[in-house]
């Protein structure tokens, strides 16, 4: 089966992670994934970097004119069985540009429990426009059911996490950690802290810092590790600043493997 899934951000954080574990067991699985991408984004890069296939195009915003009849001429060529659709934006352009293609099941999946608009172009496109919703909790569910689309077509699956790709970064050694530190030109010793997380303000990472300069002012010494990117990464780094925390917090930007990250962390 030919799986076209479509992302339309540049960044990449938690979903698109997700996105690409799901799209490499369906090829365990035999089907054929392919990405569509939005130009210059993460996503596109990683998949060509993972094996699949890769079609880039722009997608300014949500409406996009131009990015709709784009996605369309690509639909058509792709002739794909399974249209998934990965974020907001990738889901509305997607939606629109997949109207009356015959053959494809229309699936996007919702990772956010943010309102939606109770209107009538957002009831279309959760219902007419798709066969089918994933949301990834029961809260991100009950939101999209608010809507009024059929409770058969909105279906609950979390997100999971392979635990056995950790357990060996969580078991690491004492050596293994100073090796995994040097490696991104960390402190080889010291107690390291810090989340996996894209630097956004709903993650809190400034409340984060915010407890490390009290914790500091306590005499306790450690370590923090903010790997990532996002559009609050320059006010964090700012805030470090400011906090006397300087030295004691790292940016190295986005590690691949992400796995990476907790073979340095304590």
């Amino acid at each position: 089966m030919r799986i076209v899934h479509v992302n339309g951000e540049k960044g990449f954080s938690g979903g698109e992670v997700q996105m690409f574990h799901l799209m490499e067991y369906l090829r365990e699985q035999g089907d054929e994934c392919l990405l569509v991408g939005r130009e210059g984004g993460a996503a596109l890069e990683e998949a060509r970097v993972r094996g699949f296939a890769a079609h880039s195009l722009p997608m300014r915003s949500s409406l996009d004119l131009a990015a709709i009849f784009s996605l369309r001429r690509l639909f058509r060529s792709l002739a794909p069985q399974v249209l998934h659709f990965h974020t907001s934006r990738a889901h509305v352009l997607g939606a629109w540009a997949a109207l009356g293609l015959p053959g494809a099941v229309r699936v996007a999946t919702r990772r956010m429990d943010y309102p939606l608009r109770r209107d009538p172009v957002t009831r279309f496109l959760y219902g007419g426009a798709l066969d089918g919703v994933v949301a990834i909790s029961q809260a991100v569910r009950e939101e999209v059911l608010r809507l009024g689309i059929p409770p058969e077509k909105v279906f609950l699956v979390p997100s999971g996490v392979e635990a056995e790709r950790f357990r060996p970064l969580l078991q690491a050694g004492r050596e293994e950690k100073r090796a995994a530190r040097a490696a991104l030109g960390l402190p080889e010793e010291g107690l390291f802290a810090g989340p996996a997380a894209t630097h956004h303000p709903r993650k809190g990472l400034d409340v984060l810092l915010e407890a490390a300069a009290l914790l500091r002012e306590k005499g306790r010494e450690f370590f923090l590790l903010l790997a990532g990117s996002g559009p609050a990464g320059e006010e964090l780094k700012k805030q470090a600043r400011e906090a006397g925390l300087g030295e004691r917090v790292f940016f190295p930007g986005r590690v691949r493997p992400s796995e990476r990250i907790y073979a340095v962390l304590d």
